[in-house]
C-alpha cells in the first residue's frame, strides 16, 4: 500500500468511532475477497479469495478481530517498519500483552477481556512479524 493511501486509510480509522471499527474492517475485508475472486478469475492465481473460501466463519470473524486491532495499532502508532523495534522490544511488547492474558485468566474473566487479550496478542504477533519483513508489499 503506498503511502498516500496508507495516510487516507490512518485518517479514516482514527475518524471512525471505535464502535464502527469492525463494521469498516468488515467492508474492507470484504472489498479485498471481492478484489481477490475478480483477480483470481482474470489470472487463474491463488489470491486471498482462494485463501478465505476454506476457512471458517468463526475464523474469519477471528481475522477480522485481528485485522481490526491491527488498524487500530497502526492508527496509534504507526507501522511496524517505522518503529524501528528490535527484535528484543518486539518480545518485551508480546510478553507484556501475553501477560494481560494470565491477568484475565486469573481473574476467570471468560466475559471479554480475556477474549479481546488474545486478540491483541495475537495482533502484535502480525506486527513483529511485518516489521522483520518491511520490504515485502503487503498482499504478497
Amino acid at each position: 500500500m503506498d503511502s498516500n493511501r496508507l495516510a487516507v486509510l490512518r485518517e479514516v480509522v482514527r475518524c471512525t468511532p471505535k464502535d464502527k471499527l469492525p463494521e469498516l474492517v468488515d467492508a474492507l475485508v470484504d472489498e479485498l475477497e471481492q478484489a481477490g475472486r475478480t483477480r483470481s478469475e482474470s489470472t487463474g492465481g491463488d489470491v486471498m479469495a482462494d485463501l478465505f473460501s476454506d476457512l471458517s466463519k468463526k475464523q474469519k470473524l477471528i481475522l477480522r478481530m485481528i485485522a481490526n486491532e491491527r488498524f487500530k495499532q497502526d492508527a496509534k502508532w504507526g507501522e511496524p517498519k517505522s518503529r524501528h523495534y528490535l527484535d528484543l522490544t518486539w518480545l518485551a511488547v508480546l510478553t507484556e500483552e501475553v501477560g494481560e492474558v494470565a491477568r484475565a485468566c486469573l481473574k476467570n474473566d471468560d466475559a471479554g477481556n480475556l477474549g479481546m487479550e488474545l486478540i491483541q496478542v495475537a495482533a502484535v504477533a502480525v506486527a513483529w512479524l511485518e516489521a522483520r519483513h518491511p520490504n515485502q508489499p503487503k498482499g504478497e
